[in-house]
């Protein structure tokens, strides 16, 4: 049993403290003679080893403050990239759909106001596409919500892997089985071209549960931004037009929009 510890102990040693001691004791080589060379250079110091504790320095003042601005600017960089990199994780983190991998209903609104400006401004069209999975309750209710999380979970990769230069796909809600996406530079009538590939390709799409094949329909509302339009009314209007679907009695796996 002993031997055994030892054994376990002696495998830990070889696969994280060596390599650790050597990336420490390399990076504190180059780090540490780098800043060496930079020093004697910048100086010219030439530094005697044995006299080098009663050797006597005179730095110019100019010298020192360069010094320190070059050493504070370094560590600024280095301290600003790595924030950087924290927070772009963080929001990647924050603003990832868990279940689906399409962006979060956190930054929907955010982002359809920034892009509501941009087209008022420069007169561009925007056009948002509303899709809701058809009884999608009933799914639920008949099979598991586990198996339902799947599902929403592959239709989220489907919407991903059909999304053009000019789109941005979004879960609407943090629950729920609505989609939204954000078209720039698109009218009503060019929208309404990738609804109905994205609405066809989840239709004719197999979804394996547990060794049964499952199908699935969608309904798309459109909608194209009007001048007195906020990210709700835009919204709202392309909720309607989904809902008017049913209004209307026709088929599920539909297309409509709104006025």
């Amino acid at each position: 049993m002993k031997i055994t510890i030892f054994e376990d102990a002696y495998k830990k040693f070889l696969s994280d403290l060596l390599p650790k001691l050597y990336y420490d004791i390399i990076i504190k080589c180059i780090v540490g003679g780098t800043f060496s060379f930079f020093i004697y250079k910048l100086f010219k110091l030439r530094i005697d080893i044995e006299n080098f504790l009663d050797q006597q320095v005179s730095l110019r003042i100019y010298q020192v403050i360069l010094a320190g601005i070059v050493l504070i600017t370094i560590t600024y960089i280095f301290l600003n990239r790595a924030f950087k990199r924290k927070v772009a994780k963080l929001k990647e983190i924050t603003y990832t759909d868990e279940k689906t991998g399409l962006k979060s209903h956190r930054l929907l609104d955010e982002y359809l106001e920034g892009k509501i400006n941009e087209s008022k401004k420069s007169g561009k069209p925007l056009s948002v596409i509303l899709i809701d999975i058809d009884d999608f309750k009933k799914f639920n209710e008949s099979h598991t919500p586990t198996i339902g999380d799947r599902i929403l979970s592959e239709v989220g990769k489907l919407l991903r892997d059909d999304t053009r230069i000019t789109d941005q796909t979004f879960r609407r809600y943090e629950t729920g089985d609505e989609f939204v996406v954000v078209s720039t530079d698109t009218n009503i009538t060019q929208v309404k071209t990738p609804a109905d590939r994205k609405r066809e390709f989840i239709a004719n799409h197999n979804f394996l549960i547990d060794n049964e094949v499952c199908k699935i329909t969608v309904c798309c509302g459109l909608a194209q931004l009007k001048e007195d339009d906020t990210v709700k009314t835009l919204l709202d209007r392309a909720d309607y037009a989904m809902r008017n679907i049913a209004k209307k009695n026709v088929n599920k796996n539909s297309t409509e929009h709104a006025s």
